[in-house]
């Protein structure tokens, strides 16, 4: 068990946000190429915003 586990929930949530920020970043296609769309990462966003 690590000695500090909150350096690894901060490095977690690190790295998943700069996931989505590469995700966000991606063109169209490629979008679609994940099966995703930019309405899918922008409903996820105000989701997670507006969670009580």
């Amino acid at each position: 068990m690590p000695a500090f586990p909150i350096f690894n929930q901060i490095a977690a949530r690190r790295r998943r946000r700069i996931t989505a920020l590469e995700i966000s970043a991606l063109p169209e296609h490629r979008l679609a190429d994940l099966g995703l769309s930019r309405l899918d990462l922008v409903d996820a966003a105000r989701q997670r915003h507006t969670r009580v």
